[in-house]
């Protein structure tokens, strides 16, 4: 792999650093809050589509690696 290629794009910087910031602010708020059932909900979501988005990022990794006629 190219060192100066980006591996991860902006959105995908945006969306692992919104689970980020949403399990911190589930961590703050605690499960006293009544905040806490919608800010579980959120992380669980954009949790979800980190970890798609990061096994779109591994698969596409893995094409690269396997060479042209894989791709198809």
């Amino acid at each position: 792999m190219n060192l100066n290629e980006k591996v991860l794009t902006r959105a995908d910087r945006m969306i692992l650093g919104g689970a980020l910031l949403t399990l911190a602010l589930l961590h703050v708020l605690g499960t006293a809050s009544p905040w806490s059932w919608l800010t579980l909900a959120v992380a669980v979501g954009v949790l979800v589509l980190g970890v798609w988005r990061l096994w779109q990022l591994f698969k596409e990794a893995a094409a690269r690696r396997r060479g042209p006629a894989s791709r198809a």
